[in-house]
């Protein structure tokens, strides 16, 4: 369903087109579609159009609907979230980010708030009219909080310091900060509140991905800007919207604090979450400190368990449940869809993920190789089955067995027909199998495993053949295959040849390229 958006300083006008999909659509009459009496087919716009209804009303703004269009305020543009927006046909939120800075102190003759945006470190200049923004991707909108402080930074003059401008100067400030409380009254507040918009830096994020450890027991956090991402281009974790001290940093936080609306990164830096996925970023941070067996559980399929949050989220709007089951459950993929970035990372880690199996020891390191040649090949495989096989008696007193053959200064230790090595290693391998077999109330409901131990994700491995290998595409540069226009010095033949090479096998993702 396709919205053609027209807009001035007053109002934004969605103009709902004929849907004339397909070839035989351009030459046969569109399906006529009355705004006012939605049918099941349209139910993604059904509720698009209760969760605006919603907010104008919390907002006490006016909306106009008839049959085939919508008009409405900038300000209640601004407060949509970003699923209901686009649905209506408006502008993503923006990428860029806001910086303002601050000259004097608030409420003197000769205070100036200035407004700056960025993309990349790179400042851009965008025209704005009202709460959209055209950039230089196309049209862009701003959340309502942002809008106010843009709107008291192009408002203010000499000397005015009215009520109105300080409360959206305090909504913005409590938008980032919400604890903070501020007085119109106060000397001191209008210090603060200088201090804090001078050099402020803001931005957006509208979904999120992980990054598991190796063996899936835990995971990183990761903010994404949906804007930035190239639907057609693989994603990778070096996209993501924060970086370096910056990432870390909200990451630390996420842990300490779990969700948040906005996340202080640095002085006068923020990270803000759209509300749309405000419901996906607390069930990751809820999974961050659930139980290991949960959180492996959540690492496995996020989408799960996010699917679910955004289906309980849409069961308390109006209009969700006068929908059909089918058209609920698309309504809520879609919804869910762009909250969780699979990028290429996360994809290489699930390919090798087949499953979950109970916790036997690094097979590589139990045994290694002592330079002897009275070990047969597979050692290390028989031995660990005839221990899991062995009574837990027989096995507790196996480990004492080892344990004084190493106080006696003994090499090797007779275990059935075979040799063990009388070493800390030995004794360690069956103080593990021992502890393993103690059930804990975390798995004494474990139905998926026939026994006690720790529950790990089971991977591929190539220790002894090749099982597995990462899913990898061709990779698609804007540049030219050619020496780049940055290299101002002529290269020499053999080096022409050499950047060919290596043009080639970034292309096919050779990952020493």
């Amino acid at each position: 369903m396709t919205f053609e958006l027209s807009y001035d300083a007053s109002k934004i006008t969605l103009r709902l087109l004929s849907d004339r999909s397909g070839l035989l659509g351009r030459f046969m009459p569109g399906r006529k579609i009355d705004l006012g009496t939605l049918s099941g087919a349209d139910r993604r716009l059904v509720l698009a159009l209760a969760d605006l209804k919603s907010t104008a009303d919390r907002l006490d703004e006016t909306i106009q609907i008839s049959s085939d269009r919508i008009t409405l305020g900038h300000r209640l543009a601004a407060a949509l979230d970003n699923s209901t927006a686009v649905e209506i046909g408006l502008p993503a939120l923006t990428d860029l980010i806001l910086r303002t800075d601050a000259e004097g102190v608030l409420g003197t003759e000769g205070f100036r708030l200035q407004v700056q945006w960025l993309r990349s470190g790179q400042q851009r200049t965008p025209k704005r009219t009202g709460a959209i923004l055209e950039t230089d991707r196309g049209l862009q909108r701003v959340p309502i909080w942002m809008l106010e402080a843009i709107q008291v930074a192009e408002g203010l003059r000499k000397s005015r310091d009215d009520a109105e401008h300080w409360e959206a100067l305090a909504r913005f400030r409590k938008a980032l900060e919400p604890g903070i409380e501020m007085s119109a009254d106060s000397a001191m507040a209008r210090l603060s509140m200088t201090d804090f918009l001078s050099g402020l830096e803001v931005s957006l994020a509208d979904g999120f991905s992980i990054s598991p450890t190796h063996d899936g027991d835990d995971f990183e956090v990761l903010p994404f800007a949906n804007e930035r991402l190239d639907p057609e281009a693989v994603t990778s974790e070096a996209m993501a919207e924060l970086a370096g001290a910056d990432l870390a940093q909200f990451q630390r936080r996420l842990r300490e604090r779990g969700s948040l609306n906005a996340f202080r990164l640095a002085p006068g830096k923020f990270l803000v979450v759209d509300r749309s996925a405000g419901a996906a970023l607390k069930v990751i941070a809820d999974m961050q400190r659930a139980a290991p067996e949960e959180r492996r559980a959540f690492v496995r399929n996020p989408r799960a368990r996010i699917t679910e949050a955004v289906e309980a989220h849409l069961r308390r709007q109006s209009g969700f449940q006068e929908l059909s089951p089918a058209a609920q459950e698309e309504a809520v993929e879609a919804a869910a869809g762009p909250l969780f970035i699979e990028t290429e990372e996360y994809s290489r880690f699930s390919e090798r993920v087949t499953g979950i199996e109970v916790y036997a020891g690094n097979r590589v390191a139990e045994f290694g190789s002592s330079g002897t040649t009275w070990l047969p090949e597979a050692f290390a495989e028989a031995v660990l089955e005839r221990l899991d096989n062995l009574p837990t008696p027989e096995l507790e007193d196996l480990r004492n067995r080892v344990q004084v053959a190493i106080d006696r200064g003994e090499a090797t230790l007779s275990f059935e027909d075979i040799e063990l090595p009388a070493n800390s290693q030995t004794l360690q391998i069956l103080e593990g199998r021992l502890q393993s077999r103690k059930p804990s109330e975390a798995e004494s409901d474990d139905h998926e495993v026939g026994r006690n131990g720790p529950i790990i994700l089971k991977t591929e491995v190539n220790f002894e053949d090749v099982a597995w290998r990462p899913a990898r595409g061709p990779r698609h540069s804007n540049v030219g295959d050619g020496v780049p226009h940055a290299i101002k010095t002529r290269l020499k033949d053999h080096q022409v040849e050499s950047l060919g090479w290596q043009i080639d096998s970034w292309k096919l993702e050779c990952r020493a390229s």
